[in-house]
């Protein structure tokens, strides 16, 4: 009989220790999502710029006398989304910023006091695509190696409108970029989330050089939200010929505060410890 209390009270006891065990392990919480499933992540951002350099267009100064460095001074729109798909040491990012900048211009002057105005704008898709490798250096430093493609769409339109009929007219110049860069996440706390990244791209390839640069830290608040705050960087410099065969060129700098929401597809398993309510 007291064997058999012993051999009760055994098993008994590993329940509850394999319990206890598989409740820590739902328990833990992975900053970055558990490497050992698939993560899915959205990240919108909104973007501030400024914007310095001097774009070149042969066709818009010719024909209608605008100076191409004036576009370039009012910002109208800019955001960028950030997408990831991730297991163990893999990850794929495709990314998108878009800019809109424009200004409107007197290019004559009728006595009769009638105007025509040239309002010249200038939209911006870059499309980025990378692959890397995850190196898990401890549990708060992740050091991430990649590279891809940069999709590089500038098309300018002009409308000039005044005593006779609205006329618009645009030109494109797209190029492709090769990327290689260098990502590094951070996390002094588990709900303090740190990155930097830093490519260059380009070589010749599309441009002469392109290059990106952010660092971004944020605040955990659920396990699937983060809120961070920024600063971004893009530079380009590149001259070819458009689609309708006149010069095109950009030599430009975009800089300025990101503000976005990092959204996880799937919870990176709640730790009660961390997201505990304080009564």
């Amino acid at each position: 009989m007291k064997f058999r209390a012993v051999f009760i009270s055994f098993i008994v006891l590993s329940m509850m220790t394999n319990f206890d065990y598989a409740s820590a392990q739902e328990a833990e919480y992975y900053p970055n999502g558990d490497p050992d499933k698939w993560q899915v992540s959205l990240t919108p951002y909104l973007w501030l710029p400024w914007i310095s350099g001097e774009m070149e267009s042969s066709f818009i100064e010719r024909e209608f006398n605008v100076s191409d460095s004036d576009i370039l001074k009012n910002l109208k729109m800019a955001f960028m989304v950030n997408a990831e798909v991730s297991k163990g040491k893999f990850f794929a990012s495709p990314g998108w910023v878009y800019t809109k900048l424009g200004t409107e211009e007197v290019i004559k002057e009728f006595q009769t006091g009638d105007k025509v105005t040239a309002s010249p704008e200038l939209k911006m898709n870059i499309v980025t695509f990378i692959v890397g490798m995850h190196n898990y250096m401890d549990k708060k430093f992740i050091l991430d190696p990649y590279l891809g493609f940069r999709y590089n769409n500038f098309k300018t339109t002009i409308d000039v409108s005044g005593i006779a009929e609205t006329t618009s007219v645009e030109e494109k110049a797209t190029f492709w970029d090769p990327v290689l860069g260098l990502r590094a996440l951070y996390f002094p706390h588990p709900r303090v989330p740190i990155m930097m990244r830093f490519d260059v791209g380009g070589f010749g390839a599309g441009s002469d050089f392109s290059w990106t640069a952010v660092i971004n830290g944020g605040f955990t608040v659920s396990p699937t939200v983060d809120l961070t705050v920024g600063f971004t960087a893009y530079g380009t410099n590149f001259s070819g010929e458009t689609k309708t065969g006149n010069i095109a060129g950009l030599n430009m700098t975009m800089y300025g505060i990101n503000m976005g929401a990092k959204i996880f597809l799937n919870k990176r398993y709640k730790d009660p410890s961390l997201f505990k309510k304080k009564k």
